[in-house]
Order: structure tokens, then sequence, then C-alpha cells
């Protein structure tokens, strides 16, 4: 009966852990993307800019009118 107990409060214990990482990770990504985000909008004002996913990463798209964008690569992101 207590090895049955304290397998649930582990099973317990590991899923709040779990829980607690995936939110953890979910909030780093979010504000990587946003500060990526501000880059872009820096670099290609007065433009509009997009950040869309292209090649499985977040590109920085401005636009050069009718239609035109233009891939640039803003000064936070060059190495």
């Amino acid at each position: 009966m207590r090895i049955r107990v304290l397998a649930e409060l582990l099973v317990f214990l590991l899923a709040v852990l779990l829980t607690a990482g995936l939110v953890f990770g979910s909030c780093l990504a979010v504000s990587e993307s946003q500060r990526k985000s501000d880059a872009c909008q820096e670099a290609c004002a007065p433009s509009r800019a997009i950040t869309p996913i292209v090649g499985g990463q977040e590109a920085c798209l401005c636009g050069r009118g009718n239609g035109a964008w233009q891939r640039v690569t803003p000064p936070a992101e060059k190495n």
C-alpha cells in the first residue's frame, strides 16, 4: 500500500515538473519570437515588416511596395 502511494506521488510530481517545463519553454519561445519581430520592425522602418516562417526559421521581410518583399537580416541577428 505504501509503495503505491509513493508511486502515485512520484507520477504526480513528474507531471507537475513536465507541465512547468513546458510552460516555461513556451514563454521563452514566445519571448524570442517577439524579440526577432521587434528587430525586424526596426530594420524595415518606415516600411512594413513581416516575420513569416521560411525554411523552418523566422525570416524578416520588408515591404518594398506593389506587393514586393525583400528579405533582410536585422542588425541584432548578425554575428
